[in-house]
């Protein structure tokens, strides 16, 4: 993937890939950190190869959010990420029920 989107400050990576609930517009989901402290946005795909990134980007940003890391058990969906990464950074724990609603 590359900075396409406008709120995307700089290159993406870190893409962590978890399968997408059923009846949703993908099979996979993908969650993206920016190189720096940007944000993170989620991207969807059908074979793994090719990726569209999701109009409603950025899942989250404002507060140094990266290195997004996620997780799926049975239909919960776990992510802990990295916030405030550009100074003194922490982790953050988050839950969902459909992989988008965080």
């Amino acid at each position: 993937m590359t900075q396409s989107q406008g709120w995307e400050t700089e290159a993406p990576h870190t893409l962590s890939v978890v399968q997408a609930p059923s009846g949703a517009s993908y099979t996979y989901y993908g969650y993206y950190g920016l190189v720096g402290c940007g944000g993170i946005g989620m991207a969807g795909s059908n074979d793994l190869l090719t990726w569209t990134k999701f109009p409603s980007n950025p899942l989250f940003s404002g507060g140094g959010e990266r290195w997004a890391s996620v997780y799926k058990d049975g239909t919960t969906y776990y992510m802990v990420h990295t916030m405030n990464y550009c100074n003194t950074s922490y982790l953050v724990y988050r839950q969902s029920s459909d992989g988008l609603s965080w």
